[in-house]
Order: C-alpha cells, then structure tokens, then sequence
C-alpha cells in the first residue's frame, strides 16, 4: 500500500498520510487515520477494498484516539469500495465494536448501520447477519452490548424467515443475558427493534418488554418509559398501561423520574384523549408523580403538568396537587410550577379561574428565581390575568429588578422589553429601574441595560425616547464616579439612531462633547468612540427614524436642514483636537481611528 501509478501533489499527499499512519507518533496516526477518505479515494475501489481495508483490519490494536478516528471514517467509506461491496468494510468495524472503550464502540455501531443501509438484502443476509450472531454470542459483555443496536438494522430488511427467527431468539438472549450492562443495552434498544420488524411477533416483544421492566435493576427499567412510548404504538394499550401504572410506581426515584417526565408522551401514544377510562386511570398516576416523597419527580412532573393536563384533562384531580405544589418546600419544585403555569391555564378549561391565586402566589415567592420564572413566561400569563396583568406584573419585576442576585437582575433586563410591549407602557418606576440599571454594579447587567433602553426606545418612538431615557443617561454623564460615566455614554452610542433629531443636537452631543475634556482617560476615548455613533446619526435623513407614534407627529420641534454641517463643525473639530493634543496614547489613538472612519463617508 505505499506505491502509486499516478503522479501529481493530491497523489504525493496521499503518499505521505499512507506512510504516516505507520507512524511511531500516535497523534500523527490520528490525522493520518482522520483522512481515511481521502486516501481510499485516492487509491479507487479495487485497491481500497484490497488494500486498505485489510490495513486498518489489523489496526484496531490502537489507543482509543486513533480507533475512534478510524470507525469515524469507516461508516462514510461504502462509497469509496463500490456500492456492491460495502460489506468489506463490516470486519473491521466488528472489530472495533468488541473494545473497551464505549465511544469507539457506539461510533462502531453507528458505523454498521451505515454499512448495512449501503448494501441490499442478499448480502445483510450473507455478511450483516453473521456479524450479529458473532457480537451476540461473543464472550466478552461488550460485543454483546454492541449487537443490540444491530437488531433493528437487520430486522428492518426483507430476511427469510429463518434468519429473522434467529436474530429474534439471539435478541431475547441479550434482554435475558446475565449481565445487567448487556440488558439495559437491549432494553434501550427494544423500541426500535419491534419499529423496524415488519413481521412483528406481538407476544414474543410483549414477553420480554414485561421482562424488561420487572428486572432487579434500575438501570435497566429506566428504559421502560421510552419502550412504553415505542410500544404503544404497535400494540394495545392495554398491553402497555399497566406497565406504565408500575413504573410510576417504581421503588426507585429514578424510574418515577422517567416516568414523570416522558409522561406527556406516553398519555399522546396510548391515545388517551380517545378513552375516558384511560384518561382517569393515567391521570391518577400522574397525581402520585405530583405528589411523590422525591423533590426531583415532583420537578418532572411539574413541568410535564401542562401537557397532560390538556390530554387527561381531569381538572378536578390535578388542581389540588397542583395547588399544593405552589407552596412546596422545594424551591425547584416551585420554579419548575412557575415555568408551566401560564401554559396550564389554557389547558385546564374551566378550572382557570383556580390557576390564578397559583400564579399569584408564585409571584410573590420569597425565592427569586420562582418569580422570575413567572415572568418569564409573560405571554402565557397575560392570558391567564388579563386586562389586569400590570398591577400584578409591575411590582414583581420592581422588585427583582433589585435582586440581590446579579443573574436574576440581568434576566429581568432581558425580559423588560417584552413586558413593556405587552402593556404598551411602563410606569414610573420601571423606567426609573432601567436607568437604574446603568449604574449597576455588575459590568453585565449595565451592558444589558443599554441594550435594554435601545429595544425601549424603538418600541415607544422618539418622543418617549427623549422625554424618558435620554434626560437621564446625559444626567448620568455627569456622574462623580467614573465607571457610570463610560456607562452613559455607550448609552448615549446606543440611543443615538433612535432619538429626535433636536434631542440629539441639544441634548446627547453637548454632553458627549463636554466628556472629551473629562480628567479620566477611559472616559475621554469611550467619549470619542461615542461620537463616531453621534456622527452617523446625524448624517442619516430625518425619516430613517425607526418609529414614529402619533406622540412623535405632535412634536413640533424644527429640525435644522443640514445636520451634517455639525458633523463637520463641531464633531470633527473635538476628535482632531484629543488626536493630535491629548496626553493619554490611547485617547490619541481611539480619536484617531473614530475621525478615520468619520472621513469614511
């Protein structure tokens, strides 16, 4: 495998990975393995079949690194062997599905898959068949956790009888094999395997799906919940259910938690909004998950309330737990209620009027993160207060808006826009909050801040901009402390395109201006950088205004005709002073480049 009968760079390359994956240095083994393709490409059909493959056969001796480069590249070869002989490729892949390494091993079964889909049914037949007889009666538990993701595979093609009947018996040993790893493989794989068999023995998956979730290990039952959605819809669901009702009820938490969280799913595959009887029976077990003695279920199944609500749709059964889980003692549990209860309103009918005393209460959690979790779900709220949202909503937010918690202010900043354009305004004291925010403590929340007064001001329009927001940030650019300064002035940089003309000739330029001269360096190249921003809003035309409310038609303010003359005679002027007279290098060199891009346009 190291001669060619072609010349040129590609070939010469290709030369030089050949050799390397010989090479002594493991790393540079795995980018010679990682170019697999490229030298099978490079070597056509015949030679990668006969050549190659046989290499990297006698290669899996490898560290993990190079083996998981290598079963990376095998699953995309079948079309560089020729289409009718992927199955080359399967012996060194089933190789590589025996390692230690789990990894290598999935990537492995990964890989046998692709194979198996590139070849037709005469050769899963004759090569894909023998390969999973071999991993399923191989000696060591790892080729035999690596056959039971090659059932479906296999099955899902048109084999004989008899080789179907013999993956079906080698499938049963694995979900009864004596190691518990080997079954909790097979039972992660019992899904797709009744999915993918066209001729579907009912009582033969029934047998070992019961088996599977009665077994004495947790690891292995916890895979009934996704086996419960797959089943369900293949078989009855009377076959299914009572399954359900026992893993529900599992002496393990981590059972219920599964069972809590895919609930929604199970209750949507048994079709339970078609059966009365179903639904009671499934909405009484979701009421034990709501009131289960582990906190993590009760998360699970807090958050899964809103959907099973809508297809159980038992109101009179779910609300007294979920009442009670509005003042659980775990607060996870109340932010997990706090995310879903606006979306529950819409699903539990005429029992809404009793979801708003929950939500209220929620609101006023003394944990911050429950209430913030409300809020963040305003829509779904709106929905459920109504016209009466702002009296409820305003005091919450006030009052994270002073959380001790930096993280919690700053998702109250995120949110602040969404809030106002549900009320279609903000009172008193929100907007003194997003000033507020300016001169926070934390560099994030003041960045979120400016980005929040912006999304403001494009909301409410010019006039508001100006009356609200831009009087206080030029107040702020005169703070005493420095940091609060820099703070105003990006703001000023963010309101500059969404404000009046007048308001930013009268009011933000003078103040910019004025920090040129301030005595801290920060501030005077932060200064320049904020009237380059200042220069490209004045330049724009008056009707580039991003919204004009039926306030800003009142607003009679002259515009004057040709802003770009303050440009020159008053923008330009300030940024060549601090670039040829100021002492800091910095300052020189912000105003410098600000004037550079000015000149620009």
């Amino acid at each position: 495998m190291s001669s060619f009968s072609h010349s040129g760079e590609e070939l010469a390359e290709v030369a030089v990975l050949i050799d390397q994956l010989k090479d002594e240095d493991a790393k540079v083994r795995v980018v010679a393995t990682r170019n697999l393709c490229k030298i099978a490409k490079a070597l056509g059909p015949i030679r990668t079949r006969e050549e190659l493959v046989p290499f990297v056969s006698e290669s899996t001796d490898e560290g993990d690194e190079v083996l998981l480069a290598m079963v990376d590249e095998l699953g995309k070869l079948p079309s560089f062997v020729g289409e009718r002989y992927a199955y080359v490729l399967l012996e060194p892949i089933e190789a590589l599905a025996t390692v230690e390494e789990a990894s290598v091993r999935e990537k492995a079964v990964e890989a046998a898959a692709s194979v198996a889909a590139a070849i037709d049914t005469e050769e899963v037949g004759r090569h894909l068949v023998p390969v999973v007889r071999r991993l399923a009666t191989h000696d060591w538990f790892t080729g035999r956790m690596s056959a039971c993701g090659l059932f479906a595979a296999a099955l899902g093609r048109d084999l004989g009888r008899g080789p179907r009947r013999e993956l079906r018996d080698l499938f049963g040993g694995l979900c009864r094999d004596d190691t518990p790893m080997v079954r909790r493989v097979a039972a992660s794989a019992l899904g797709g395997v009744v999915k993918a068999d066209a001729d579907l023995d009912r009582d033969r998956y029934l047998e070992l799906f019961r088996s599977l979730a009665d077994d004495d290990q947790d690891s292995v039952r916890l895979q009934t919940v996704e086996n419960c959605v797959a089943l369900a819809s293949k078989f009855d669901e009377r076959d299914v259910v009572p399954v359900v009702l026992a893993t529900a009820a599992d002496r393990s938490w981590r059972v219920r938690w599964s069972a809590a969280e895919a609930f929604p799913r199970i209750c949507e595959a048994c079709r339970a909004a078609d059966s009365p009887a179903l639904r009671a029976s499934l909405c009484s077990v979701f009421v034990d998950l709501l009131n289960d003695v582990e906190a993590e279920v009760r998360v699970a199944a807090a958050v899964a309330v809103p959907r099973v609500a809508k297809t159980c749709g038992d109101d009179d059964l779910l609300m007294p737990s979920i009442e009670a889980l509005a003042t659980d003692a775990s607060q996870q549990v109340r932010a997990a209620l706090a995310s879903a209860v606006g979306s529950l309103a819409s699903a539990v009918g005429d029992a809404r009027d009793r979801v708003l005393p929950v939500l209220l209460g929620l609101l006023r959690d003394a944990n911050s993160e429950v209430r913030l979790n409300v809020i963040s779900n305003l829509a779904s709220v709106h929905d459920v207060v109504g016209p009466d949202v702002s009296k409820i909503l305003v005091p919450a937010v006030a009052d994270l808006s002073k959380d001790a918690k930096w993280r919690v202010r700053a998702a109250v900043i995120r949110h602040v826009p969404v809030v106002a354009a549900r009320l279609g305004k903000l009172d008193d004291t929100l907007c003194t909050s997003c000033v507020a925010w300016l001169a926070d403590d934390v560099a994030a929340v003041r960045a979120l801040a400016t980005t929040n007064l912006r999304a403001l001001a494009k909301l409410f329009g010019p006039a508001w901009t100006k009356r609200v927001a831009v009087s206080r940030v030029v107040d702020m650019c005169r703070h005493r402390y420095y940091l609060r300064r820099v703070t105003a002035l990006k703001a000023c940089a963010a309101l500059a395109d969404v404000v009046p003309p007048d308001a930013l000739r009268l009011m933000l330029l003078p103040a910019v201006l004025q920090a040129t001269d301030d005595q801290v360096p920060n501030v005077r190249f932060n200064a320049a950088q904020t009237l380059y921003a200042l220069a490209l809003a004045l330049a724009r035309p008056n009707d580039d205004l991003p919204l004009r409310t039926h306030e800003d038609a009142m607003d009679t303010t002259d515009e004057p005709p040709a802003m770009l003359d303050i440009v020159g005679s008053r923008v330009i002027p300030r940024l060549d002073r601090l670039k040829a007279e100021d002492p800091d290098a910095d300052v020189r060199d912000f105003a410098k480049r600000a004037r550079d891009d000015i000149a620009s346009f």
